[in-house]
């Protein structure tokens, strides 16, 4: 029998197993391809090593791995050397629910192509996911990780899972990639993170600890953070990716406040569907199809029945769903409730901006803050409150946007100035016969405006109260420009 080629990168060593007799590589049982050798019985020798106390099971290739099947709870303990799952291919399903790894672990560049199930999972000591793609649903939820925990540079295809994880440890997603909804609700960042260069297309962050964590050139989109912990996370550089002006609105906005617009939901998952027009589901990431007849498959157009939920043909993963009528929020109030949900998330990022010492960022987040406060009070149906709040918005962007002071001062001058000079208001003094144009009229608009006045013109009876008024509202917008300019200095 001859020795497996298979060479591991871990000290570069040869596999110890004996070849397959028929393996085009001459590779073992667990190095060759499904297609290649008998999988029961590669499934039964490799729970047969995991049970004799075998460690390295790099570069193996596995199907529907279901370790509480096989009777296995526990995996090494503090004494036995480090598990080496690197390059490991799990084909089918992966189960390792309730397991507890006691030994270090690395998943490094490994690949799971069905669904992985790591869901209570105990991480007595450091794991590495570094590099892993998970092309299945991931559930990591109430797992715990009492050490370091990397999953740098993975790639997460389908929905993924941490709701109520414990990382007792740091843990880093740096440069990981979450092409669907990354469920993070109620996470525990004990000793802090980093997020660094992560895309995330749809997270939830509700009521995460996210203490020490490290947001850094970040593209997060769709987030929802309503009760987030947020004290000494760092912020910097995120790109919130957002067709709003403001960079800052993003979690309200497609994924929160703005759904509750949208007039059809899911028929599978019941989530709301943000656009009308869009192809498929951001939480259960199924494609929208019409069902009244056959129809092709979006992505590979091969002809489908009415009833069909998957794709027959079996080269193509896509699932499918239907948008259906949105009965669930008749009202306004579900409006209501999100967008105080906003401003209490924006409230709270501006507390840690400030305690940070980024007043100028914090500024912004005020600014969205009280936008999202005004439309709460529009649809509670306190008007007279969404009056003023509009007002203070556009006059000075309450406090934050000094432009705004100075734009609209300009118009009161100028408008007032017209009034003048198409009514004939204003008399020239020295020349009373003479008529004073457009430009005279704006002459004494704006010396009346700045509180200067001037004596070369008089005005007719009829105005005097408008000038009176326009001499008030000068005084006032020019108090106001100074207030928001030297707060804005100040910073």
């Amino acid at each position: 029998m001859t020795q497996c080629k298979f060479i591991s990168e871990i000290g570069d060593e040869p596999c110890e197993e004996n070849a397959l007799s028929d393996s085009p590589k001459g590779l073992c049982i667990f190095h060759e391809l499904l297609e290649n050798k008998d999988i029961n019985k590669c499934m039964k020798g490799f729970y047969e090593k995991i049970s004799s106390g075998e460690t390295n099971f790099e570069g193996y290739i596995l199907k529907d791995v279901d370790f509480s099947q096989a009777g296995i709870t526990q995996m090494g303990d503090e004494e036995s050397e480090q598990l080496w799952f690197t390059n490991v291919q799990f084909h089918g399903g992966f189960s390792a629910s309730g397991m507890k790894w006691k030994s270090p672990v690395s998943f490094q560049g490994a690949s799971f192509h069905g669904d992985a199930d790591f869901k209570d999972a105990i991480f007595a000591n450091e794991v590495s996911f570094n590099s892993v793609t998970f092309f299945g649903k991931t559930l990591f939820s109430f797992a715990c990780f009492s050490q370091d925990a990397r999953f740098s540079k993975t790639i997460f295809c389908k929905p993924s899972e941490f709701a109520h994880v414990s990382f007792r440890g740091p843990v880093f997603f740096d440069g990981a990639m979450f092409k669907r909804i990354a469920n993070f609700t109620g996470a525990l960042f004990e000793k802090g993170g980093s997020f660094s260069h992560v895309k995330i297309d749809h997270g939830i962050f509700e009521n995460t600890d996210l203490k020490d964590v490290t947001f850094d050139d970040v593209q997060i989109a769709n987030c929802k953070w309503y009760g987030a912990k947020l004290y000494d996370v760092n912020l910097s550089w995120v790109n919130w990716r957002t067709s709003w002006k403001s960079p800052w609105r993003k979690y309200i906005l497609r994924e929160d406040a703005e759904a509750s617009k949208a007039d059809t939901i899911c028929q599978e998952c019941a989530s709301l569907v943000v656009l009308n027009k869009a192809r498929q589901c951001d939480t259960c990431g199924k494609l929208f199809v019409e069902r009244n007849n056959d129809f092709n498959c979006p992505k590979c157009k091969t002809m489908n029945t009415a009833s069909s939920k998957k794709c027959i043909n079996t080269n193509c993963d896509a699932e499918f769903s239907t948008k259906v009528n949105n009965n669930k929020y008749p009202d306004n109030s579900y409006r209501a409730t999100l967008f105080r949900k906003a401003e209490d998330v924006y409230r709270t990022m501006k507390l840690t901006l400030m305690v940070r010492g980024d007043y100028r960022t914090a500024g912004d987040v005020y600014f969205n803050e009280m936008i999202m406060r005004r439309k709460k009070n529009y649809y509670e149906r306190n008007l007279g409150e969404w009056l003023i709040s509009h007002v203070y918005s556009k006059l000075c962007g309450y406090g934050e946007r000094a432009g705004r002071v100075i734009v609209a001062s300009s118009v009161v001058v100028f408008f007032l100035a017209f009034l003048y000079f198409f009514n004939q208001a204003l008399v020239k003094l020295a020349m009373p016969s003479h008529s004073v144009d457009f430009f005279e009229s704006l002459y004494f608009s704006f010396a009346t405006f700045t509180i200067a006045g001037t004596k070369d013109y008089t005005i007719n009876q009829t105005f005097q109260l408008v000038t009176t008024v326009e001499t008030i509202l000068g005084g006032f917008m020019i108090a106001m420009f100074v207030l928001v300019f030297g707060r804005k200095m100040l910073r």
